[in-house]
């Protein structure tokens, strides 16, 4: 179960915890996390995991800056 983040997806969503809201344009599905705990839970990770690679990419550039400076 663990050897792919697919089988992890494929067990939240037979689970209930990813649920199908509608179809979307083109091949696309409309998913939803209707708990409420998942959903914050999932949520804070995302946010803590988008701001810790965007601060690193800021980092990455200020260096680059520096070194042409």
């Amino acid at each position: 179960m663990y050897s792919s983040i697919d089988n992890i997806w494929s067990v939240v969503f037979a689970t209930g915890y990813l649920t199908q809201r509608g179809r979307g344009e083109s091949r696309g599905f409309h998913l939803a996390i209707p708990n409420l705990e998942v959903r914050d839970t999932f949520a804070r990770r995302e946010l803590k995991e988008n701001f810790y690679h965007g601060m690193l990419f800021i980092m990455r550039i200020l260096k680059r800056y520096l070194k042409l400076g």
